[in-house]
């Protein structure tokens, strides 16, 4: 039996069987009950489910980070999160809601969906579009709400692009209290706050 549990898609051998079919085997009953293999297959549907879950989660937040950054350096803005910000992010907010997605109990129904093809790869393209936009759009939300917040201070966006000339071209009466009171220290303070529980609370949904 050995040549056919090798060359089967999947190999099943009892657990009284030889070594020898075990060893060619992709499966062992150690109870010898058929009924095993269902709990199995359904036990691996779980895994990937939650595998899936978990990697396409994790996509998706960081997606996001790097779009706001991404976008904020190529429209001259000022940067909307520190490097603590995305640390902090990555460690406490990703983290632990990705590791719990992995212990998701199985779905009701889940056996009886139609059986995965077995080159099928863990992110489809379909994820990957789905989750790119995803994080495009929490990208440009958390932008959005960092710039909303200069804006309402009577800033315009071609001000805010050229923040880096602050207090020498665009505002150079009390251009250095200016500058502080909306770039510096504790003037960022606000908008990087904004954009931080925007970000945070947008992968949280």
């Amino acid at each position: 039996d050995a040549p056919a549990l090798q060359q089967a898609a999947i190999g099943v051998a009892m657990g009284t069987g030889t070594e020898v079919s075990k060893e060619a085997s992709d499966m062992v009953l150690s109870d010898d009950n058929f009924s095993t293999i269902v709990a199995a297959v359904e036990e691996g549907r779980t895994i990937y489910s939650n595998m899936q879950a978990f990697i396409c989660f994790l996509i998706s937040c960081n997606i996001g980070e790097i779009c706001a950054i991404f976008l904020a350096t190529l429209a001259g803005f000022p940067e909307p999160l520190t490097a603590m910000h995305l640390l902090w992010v990555n460690l406490v907010t990703d983290g632990p809601p990705a590791t719990a997605l992995g212990f998701n109990p199985p779905q009701p129904n889940m056996m009886e969906s139609p059986p995965r093809p077995s080159n099928e790869p863990i992110m489809t393209k379909w994820l990957l579009v789905r989750y790119v936009i995803t994080g495009v759009y929490v990208g440009i939300a958390t932008i959005a709400v960092f710039v909303q917040h200069y804006l309402c201070q009577g800033m315009t966006l071609s001000e805010l692009s050229n923040w880096s000339q602050c207090g020498s071209v665009w505002s150079p009466e009390g251009g250095a209290q200016l500058c502080n009171e909306l770039f510096r220290e504790s003037g960022r303070m606000l908008p990087q706050t904004l954009a931080l529980t925007t970000l945070i609370c947008m992968e949280m949904l």
